[in-house]
C-alpha cells in the first residue's frame, strides 16, 4: 500500500461498516486486538484493548491479571471470541464507542433510515 487512503477506499471501508451487522462489528473489534491472529487475545492484548477504550488510562493499571481473569470464563489465560462476546453482553459500554461510530457514520453519510430501512 501507499500509506494514505484514496477516497475510493474510504468509501468501501464507510459502507462496509455502515453495513456492519451487531455481530460483524464485535467480530471486527475481536480481530483487531487480536494482533497475532490466534483466535484470542492474550494478556498482552488485553491491556492493549484496555488502554485504547480508556483513552490509555485503565480503569485497571496494576490489576490487567485479575481482570483478564473475570472475562476468561474457561480459565486458558486466554480470551476467546465467545468469551469476549460475554465482555460485552455485560459490559456493553465497553465497546460503545464502536457502535456509536456506525451510528455517527449511517447519520452523516445517508442518513440513518437509507441504512436501516
Amino acid at each position: 500500500g501507499s500509506g494514505t487512503i484514496e477516497f475510493d477506499e474510504y468509501v468501501r471501508v464507510m459502507a462496509t461498516y455502515c453495513m456492519f451487522t451487531k455481530d460483524e462489528i464485535l467480530r471486527f473489534c475481536f480481530e483487531c486486538f487480536d494482533v497475532d491472529k490466534s483466535g484470542t487475545i492474550d494478556e498482552k492484548e488485553f491491556v492493549e484493548l484496555c488502554k485504547c477504550i480508556n483513552n490509555a488510562s485503565p480503569a485497571f493499571p496494576s490489576n490487567f491479571k485479575k481482570a483478564l481473569e473475570e472475562f476468561d470464563v474457561n480459565e486458558d489465560g486466554l480470551i476467546d471470541y465467545q468469551e469476549f462476546g460475554q465482555i460485552d453482553a455485560r459490559y456493553p459500554l465497553v465497546l460503545f464507542p464502536a457502535f456509536r461510530l456506525q451510528d455517527v457514520m449511517q447519520r452523516n453519510s445517508l442518513g440513518e433510515s437509507a441504512w436501516l430501512g
